[in-house]
């Protein structure tokens, strides 16, 4: 018995930096694909990218030369990649297959710091990478398009964990870096520090510590964009994407439209919308958790970095 609780006591401690090893090495060893190109191009989707791309690598500007749907740094990458490594599909494909996993090993790095004991640790990320690696697509989706976004919840991680205000900084840079992936990253991440910055002791030097990162990196290629006559289009442009998205993209599958269907898709588990409303539950457990915690004056930290993962990933 003794030495059973022993196995169990060393279990349930916090998380090592050996186990965060442990499981990013099988994040890379059970998303490993060797023969990821062997199957057909997705014209549609790598047609998104290529003609940015081609652009980019031609010397043009986006917005001003071409239209893009999203960010002009989920451009500016995988051109990068691909001016270093050659400017061939496989390389794309390439990309999003790092990327794709890089953002998952973020999400090992963060769970780490997020969840109380080992065992908890080692059986969440077989799941988060069963649930969450896009098997089929891949290699032509996502890349290291969330991946920003997670580093900013990251670094405000960080900063709640040691109180040093450069991980701010470094939050609000890839803040920034989200938002000019892709607007709604931004704004998720964003959300998610100002969240907990305003909730947190001190927060008008902190919150301005944040912002003017955001700002640096924002105010730098916007003075860019002006200088090559293409801040106007860009506003635009995501303008337009904001307001017209949902109007433009049929939605193909029925959702729930009115306030009964919510609760029967919530309820219902052979409702065709049940698997979609699962992570409601998870966010009441949180809400209820994180209530509990604050009516009986125990919230820490740990309690307030959660809050900000779970602001960012609704």
């Amino acid at each position: 018995m003794p030495q059973l609780k022993a196995v169990f006591d060393q279990w349930m401690q916090k998380p090592t930096r050996t186990d965060a090893f442990i499981l990013c090495l099988f994040v890379l060893l059970i998303t490993w694909h060797p023969f990821y190109l062997h199957q057909q191009i997705n014209l549609f989707e790598l047609g998104l990218y290529l003609p940015g791309i081609d652009g980019i690598l031609n010397g043009q500007i986006p917005y001003r030369d071409f239209f893009y749907l999203r960010g002009p740094v989920d451009l500016y990458l995988p051109a990068l990649f691909m001016r270093f490594w050659g400017e061939h599909v496989a390389v794309l494909c390439a990309y999003f297959y790092a990327g794709t996993v890089m953002t998952l090993i973020i999400c090992v790095i963060i769970a780490r710091e997020l969840l109380p004991s080992r065992i908890f640790f080692y059986m969440l990320v077989p799941v988060l990478v069963a649930r969450t690696f896009p098997r089929v697509v891949f290699t032509y989706w996502g890349g290291l398009r969330y991946a920003w976004g997670l580093l900013a919840v990251l670094c405000v991680i960080y900063f709640l964990r040691g109180r040093k205000i450069g991980w701010l900084a470094a939050a609000g840079i890839f803040t920034a870096i989200a938002g000019l992936t892709s607007i709604e990253i931004g704004v998720c991440a964003f959300t998610a520090a100002t969240v907990v910055l305003l909730w947190d002791g001190g927060w008008r030097r902190y919150l301005s510590a944040y912002c003017a990162a955001i700002l640096t990196v924002v105010g730098s290629y916007f003075i860019y964009m002006a200088a090559n006559g293409a801040l106007a289009d860009y506003l635009n442009t995501q303008w337009v994407i904001v307001t017209q998205m949902t109007k433009t993209f049929v939605q193909t599958e029925p959702v729930p439209a009115n306030l009964f269907q919510i609760l029967h898709a919530l309820l219902i588990p052979n409702d065709k919308n049940f698997r979609q409303m699962t992570s409601v539950y998870c966010y009441l457990f949180l809400v209820t958790y994180l209530f509990l915690r604050r009516r009986s004056h125990q919230l820490d930290w740990m309690d307030k970095a959660a809050a900000a993962a779970a602001v960012y990933g609704f």
